[in-house]
């Protein structure tokens, strides 16, 4: 009688071809990003991808510095704690005032704008 060799994964067993075929498909999947992550395509997904966080952070730097109170100095600096619209809206009062240039008037008046 011929030996079998398995494998228990998460409660269930696999047969050593199974098992095979696992890592083999695992292999090609890892080949296939990395060849991929080399292509001409991602790069032009990453420079759009790029271009659009570039021009999305400009729009709430804009969007900040209008407040009242707000240079620009002190909206990169708030951006640098917290990068997105949705991470201010987050932001309770006394964390936006912890931020240096940000007392709590600036603070309230940066939730009532963003949201």
């Amino acid at each position: 009688m011929g030996a079998f060799l398995c494998f228990f994964i998460g409660g269930g067993v696999l047969s050593i071809d199974e098992k095979l075929d696992e890592w083999e498909e695992q292999k090609l999947e890892r080949i296939r990003q990395e060849k991929y992550l080399k292509s001409p395509e991602y790069k032009d997904e990453l420079l759009f991808d790029e271009g659009v966080a570039i021009e999305v952070k400009r729009i709430l730097l804009e969007r900040l510095t209008d407040i009242s109170g707000v240079t620009d100095k002190v909206a990169r600096t708030l951006l640098d704690q917290f990068p997105t619209v949705e991470s201010i809206k987050d932001a309770s009062v006394e964390d936006l005032s912890d931020i240096p240039g940000i007392g709590d008037s600036i603070a309230r008046a940066i939730k009532a704008r963003l949201g």
